[in-house]
């Protein structure tokens, strides 16, 4: 597991990120964003990092300025199998900081980039000082359960295309500043997000590229046909 660097500096203030990736931060009085700032580890994480492991204490909330993380739980044989993203302004490892227990997920970095660490400590402290902050980190909370549940509805769905058009419209919605974050992920990834077999979903990309709602070659895959894949995904 990576160690972040020096504490508060190179990076961004808590402020500025109030502003744009990290607005629950806005519930915070003055004196409480400069604590966060003397406090956060911020940073340059390189891909392939990893923030935490499956079953560690959760020790530190994550937030993402502009990497890509993924998530991935280990299979009963010992296989990583990726079970979620996360790009710029979430909050990574918030459940396991809230409920004070051990990460249910590994969290790795797919793209390089600026993720800064607040001690679970600090984060309890504050939601002790300021209603407004815990109120805004249930919030957070509930969005991330609702992503979950979304994710398990994707997968009771016993049909490929339209879990798939949900997937990729889902991941193209994820904000990053370095471009797509569908770039990052590899089509093992697109599968097990999907619940199916490799192989299953490359001959669904190679038909949906035949006929013209995708592009897979050469380079990272996109989507040409936003339209088809919102029709499809309907079918969930």
């Amino acid at each position: 597991m990576s160690t972040p660097a020096k504490r508060g500096s190179g990076h961004d203030s808590c402020h500025s990120c109030a502003l744009t990736s990290h607005p629950f931060m806005g519930a915070l009085g003055t004196s409480q964003q400069q604590r966060l700032d003397r406090e956060r580890v911020g940073h340059e994480y390189k891909r392939g990092a990893r923030l935490f492991q499956q079953g560690s204490p959760a020790s530190h909330l994550y937030c993402v300025r502009d990497a890509v993380v993924k998530f991935t739980r280990r299979s009963p044989v010992g296989r990583e199998i990726t079970v979620g993203i996360a790009g710029s302004g979430h909050l990574v490892g918030l459940g396991a900081v809230c409920r004070r227990g051990a990460h249910l997920t590994s969290a790795t970095v797919v793209r390089g980039g600026t993720v800064c660490a607040i001690a679970a400590q600090t984060i309890a402290e504050l939601q002790s000082e300021c209603a407004l902050f815990a109120q805004a980190l249930e919030e957070a909370l509930a969005a991330e359960l609702g992503r979950a549940e979304n994710r398990i509805g994707l997968l009771s769905c016993p049909r490929l295309e339209p879990k798939l058009a949900a997937l990729l419209l889902e991941m193209e919605s994820e904000e990053s500043p370095r471009g797509p974050v569908l770039a990052d992920f590899a089509r093992r990834d697109l599968a097990e997000l999907c619940g199916v077999s490799t192989e299953a979903l490359v001959r669904c990309l190679t038909r949906w590229k035949s006929e013209g709602i995708i592009d897979a070659a050469p380079g990272p895959l996109q989507i040409t046909d936003r339209t088809k894949l919102q029709e499809l995904s309907l079918q969930l």
